[in-house]
């Protein structure tokens, strides 16, 4: 009925909020449609660590599936961008780095940033910090933690001390395991901490290229072509990060959609 009014007034001006009405519908459409494609071509991704990953001697190494390759330890701490949160799942980062290098941060965090839609989260609600296990048994990887950020639209996570709350937050975290029985090891992961951190800090994260199938029809190529060129026009994740960029590592991957 709202429309059918309308149209009397299209001759004096008012098909040009109608065209703008249609235009922003198709492109909102188009948008979901594409994010939904790429959910799905990033669904093979959600692996569990300890379907990835196993404990050897202490030592981290890759399944055959993914390699098979002992992983051996790089000074510094590595901050990766988890993009999942999944408490259980390998970030994606961070296997890619694995399967590219061979090796891994001699202390790695993996960061998820959790926005809640409430303007702010109160510091003692905002951070969990949990260890990361893998392999039967349930093993804990040695200096490998998960941080979970929630955090409401005006609260700045992302900034140049970054690095120091994620080791400030991580100490706590260990100081409060003292004397438990997971936490057997503390006084050796305290020291590790504290050598990563006075080493060097980097943040890594992921440079995800969709590519569009072969099999795909001529309809949804120009629909998938419409929104990867909107998705390559906008803000990349490098731009949103608030930290110095000679501490910055890309991780370039595939997926196909």
């Amino acid at each position: 009925m709202f429309l059918s009014a309308a149209l009397i007034k299209v001759p004096h001006g008012a098909w040009f909020t109608l065209m703008v009405a249609i235009a922003l519908t198709c492109i909102f459409n188009l948008w979901r449609y594409g994010k939904e494609e790429q959910w799905t071509a990033e669904e093979s991704d959600n692996v569990p660590l300890s379907k990835t990953t196993i404990l050897q001697n202490r030592n981290l190494c890759l399944q055959d599936a993914f390699g098979g390759s002992t992983i051996a330890p790089v000074k510094g701490m590595g901050i990766f961008f988890d993009k999942a949160g999944s408490s259980v799942h390998t970030p994606t980062v961070f296997l890619h780095f694995l399967q590219k290098f061979s090796a891994a941060p001699e202390f790695s965090v993996f960061l998820h940033l959790r926005p809640l839609s409430i303007p702010s989260v109160a510091p003692n609600e905002r951070y969990t910090v949990s260890r990361c296990f893998t392999g039967p048994g349930k093993q804990a990887i040695p200096n490998c933690f998960r941080l979970i950020v929630r955090h409401g639209y005006t609260d700045e996570i992302i900034t140049a001390d970054l690095g120091n709350m994620v080791f400030d937050l991580i100490r706590s975290y260990l100081q409060g395991q003292a004397g438990s029985d997971v936490a057997s090891d503390e006084p050796e992961e305290m020291a590790a901490l504290f050598h990563a951190w006075r080493t060097q800090i980097i943040y890594i994260t992921g440079k995800e290229e969709l590519k569009i199938s072969s099999t795909a029809n001529v309809f949804r190529r120009i629909i998938l072509w419409v929104f990867l060129w909107m998705r390559d026009s906008s803000r990349t994740k490098i731009q949103h990060l608030n930290v110095e960029s000679d501490r910055l590592v890309e991780i370039g991957f595939v997926k196909t959609m």
